[in-house]
């Protein structure tokens, strides 16, 4: 099973272990445990950016498209 974590601002695949194994805020922390215990159990774990899912530009008729 492919499980996708969310967080503030996901490392390029090639730097994730080193992302990982410095994390420093607490969204970093959780997603090392989720990885280690997802990882553990067989899942392979994928990391996206929450902060790439709105600009920080976009106007209000814009988000309102987005979310249409």
């Amino acid at each position: 099973m492919r499980i996708c974590l969310y967080v503030g601002k996901a490392a390029p695949p090639e730097k994730q272990e080193e992302w990982l194994a410095n994390a420093k805020s607490t969204c970093d922390v959780y997603a090392s445990n989720l990885y280690r215990e997802f990882t553990a159990r067989g899942h392979e774990v994928v990391f996206a950016s929450s902060l790439a899912g709105q600009p920080r530009e976009q106007t209000e008729e814009h988000a309102q498209k987005r979310i249409d």
